[in-house]
């Protein structure tokens, strides 16, 4: 599975691929999440009134508007700003991702999703 995603709006391109555990490098622009996720139908759209996210490390949800807040992104780049979803938000890109789908020490494979910026 390699699927390769370009949000004009952002001008970003994301990947997203099964990889080894042991490729896991901790980066700002990707994520991994347990396998089991490539199952499911992933989108990336914009955010939305009343989004929330639980956030990693968390057990409630709490709403995307007031993490944009918190982490002073610019009301600019908050419409723009990618969020990639299920029917749960998984990451709001470069800024915070979900406790959901955690990788586990059980975990062989991983799914990677990477964003980057690109041209046109």
């Amino acid at each position: 599975m390699n699927t390769e995603v370009y949000v004009k709006e952002a001008g970003i391109k994301f990947l997203a691929e099964i990889v080894s555990r042991t490729e896991m490098k901790k980066s700002k622009d990707a994520e991994f999440f347990d396998v089991s996720l490539a199952e499911k139908e992933i989108k990336i759209r914009s955010r939305q009134e009343g989004d929330k996210i639980v956030p990693f490390g968390h057990k409630t949800p709490v709403k995307v508007k007031d993490i944009l807040i918190k982490n002073k992104i610019p009301q600019t780049e908050r419409n723009v700003l990618p969020v990639i979803a299920t029917d749960e938000i998984l990451w709001l890109y470069g800024v915070k991702r979900t406790d959901l789908y955690k990788v586990s020490e059980n975990n062989d494979k991983v799914l990677k999703i990477k964003g980057e910026k690109a041209n046109g």
